[in-house]
């Protein structure tokens, strides 16, 4: 186990927690399970302690590891069962908050892989060749993805794009 200070693991944990819950939670599909991933990555981050160049690298190792760990939650001989996704995720600051409820209602519809890449590059600013390296898919796949989800929730939200 590598020493890390409590100090900098409270900087790293209040800068990352938002984001790690909410792919968890997209993940996931429930607020236990999500909760429980998160911890999970935080315990990981303690352990490895990675030495990261800045922000940006901490984020993208965090929300791998926690891909990682949802993909093999999910694997998990005690997950027989899909709970829909019920809890809310905090919206951006919007201009007109009832539409982003919306929007966010139906981003919860979308195929898990939908969700996860839309998520990431709309709500987190990431690209799609971060996503890609985060979700170790090609930036082709990512981009694919990216453009049906955004077709699936433009039919769902009634045509608008």
């Amino acid at each position: 186990m590598v020493n890390i200070d409590n100090e900098t693991l409270t900087q790293v944990y209040s800068r990352n927690f938002s984001t790690i819950y909410k792919v968890a939670l997209l993940y996931l599909g429930n607020k236990h399970d999500a909760e429980d991933v998160v911890q999970e990555v935080f315990m990981r981050y303690i352990d490895k302690a990675p030495s990261l160049h800045d922000a940006g690298y901490e984020k993208a190792w965090l929300i791998t590891v926690a891909k990682n760990l949802c993909i093999n939650h999910k694997k998990s001989f005690w997950q027989s069962h899909r709970e829909e996704l019920k809890d809310d995720i905090i919206p951006v600051q919007a201009e007109r908050y009832e539409e982003q409820i919306e929007v966010l209602e139906e981003l919860k519809k979308l195929k898990g892989k939908y969700r996860v890449v839309i998520y990431l590059y709309y709500y987190e600013g990431f690209t799609a060749r971060e996503i890609a390296k985060m979700i170790s898919k090609n930036e082709s796949t990512v981009q694919t993805w990216l453009a049906r989800g955004r077709k699936n929730l433009g039919e769902s939200l009634g045509g608008v794009e």
